[in-house]
């Protein structure tokens, strides 16, 4: 007995030990390198959009809408359900419901929020019952497929088409190494060579711009339980010096660090994300700054539309987006040669069907 005991006790403490060093090593992964040992995330059937209809009501202002919306956001703590009063639009939030989770297929309301809605939400439908000033009302809306009007733009025939010739590493200038595969591009973010360093970096064309048009399309990767803010489905689109960023923004506030925004600059109109594992769209028209002699005369300007939806509207980018405010006010604007880039930032972003149009 006492032997049994003994070895009972020996294998326990082995056990421990092997996961203590286990989340031991996990703890010291870099954040790429933790999402590499989840990757790839399936898409969540819940996330997205929904539309539908509302009754019961016609006191302002839900009573006024024709159409009512929800976005359902998954993040580390689990679901989170908005009503709306439109999409990708800066719009009022009727009722916000954080912490919720899915069980046999169902996420249940149980009461929660301003309009105290219970019901259940499925991958297809939300349907619910709840209160708005007194009034009973009951919701009935389906989940939407949202596809950018300018998904598989052709390029014109003066534009360059950014295919795999086109790309080089920021590092070495060698020709890139992303992984190419049914003309989607991507970087290797995961491997590392024999001395444990990464085997991929961000790439830019060897040849440079002025004035411009652009199409590019992305896909960023499901990463709900790994990280939030810019940990999530990291990169960037950049002109010369200047990022538009890219980033898992679905249902984050429009900040100047989001996904939209000139980096560090100027946040987005709106927030125009469509969920994780989408393609979706940048459409860009840029001009370069100004210059009488010495004298700056006009900023660089940028309009983008994000899946259709304009977030930026002839903006001036004030200096070079990868350096921090205090750095602007000597930085001399490239006015030629501004070469296309797509960041590695260790996250594995998706690209396709890039062209740029000179001006």
């Amino acid at each position: 007995m006492k032997k049994t005991l003994l070895g009972f006790l020996v294998i326990s403490l082995t056990f421990a030990s092997v996961a203590q060093y286990a989340v031991s090593a996990e703890e010291k992964l870099s954040p790429g390198e933790k999402y590499a040992l989840k990757y790839p995330m399936p898409k969540d059937p819940f996330v997205g959009f929904y539309k539908g209809e509302m009754s019961g009501t016609k006191k302002y202002p839900l009573g006024n809408l024709k159409d009512i919306y929800a976005e359902v956001f998954r993040g580390e703590n689990g679901y989170r359900i908005k009503i709306l009063s439109d999409i990708m639009s800066r719009s009022d939030e009727y009722n916000v419901v954080d912490g919720l989770k899915a069980d046999d297929g169902i996420i249940h309301l149980n009461g929660e929020g301003n309009l105290n809605l219970k019901g259940k939400i499925t991958p297809d439908s939300i349907e619910a019952e709840g209160a708005f000033r007194n009034d009973k009302i009951k919701l009935s809306l389906r989940k939407l497929t949202i596809v950018s009007p300018t998904m598989g733009a052709k390029a014109p025939s003066d534009a360059v088409v950014l295919d795999k010739s086109k790309w080089f590493m920021n590092r070495d200038g060698s020709p890139s190494n992303w992984e190419w595969k049914d003309g989607e591009m991507t970087t290797r973010c995961f491997e590392r060579n024999e001395k444990g360093k990464g085997v991929s970096s961000s790439v830019k064309t060897e040849v440079g711009f002025g004035a411009l048009r652009m199409h590019c399309e992305f896909k960023i990767p499901a990463e709900y339980d790994i990280a939030v803010g810019q940990g999530r489905g990291n990169s960037g689109l950049f002109i010369g010096p200047y990022e538009v960023q890219i980033l898992e923004s679905f249902g984050a506030p429009a900040w100047f660090d989001q996904c939209g925004s000139i980096y560090r600059q100027s946040p987005p109109k709106v927030n125009a994300c469509l969920p994780p594992e989408e393609w979706q769209t940048y459409d860009i028209e840029f001009h370069p700054a100004v210059y009488e002699g010495d004298k700056l005369v006009k900023y660089p300007t940028i309009t983008v539309w994000q899946n259709g939806v304009r977030i930026h509207n002839g903006e001036e980018i004030l200096g070079d987006t990868s350096k921090f405010p205090q750095f602007r006010k000597d930085f001399k604007h490239p006015v030629s040669d501004l070469k296309i880039g797509l960041q590695d930032h260790s996250h594995p972003v998706k690209f396709r069907n890039i062209w740029v149009q000179p001006l």
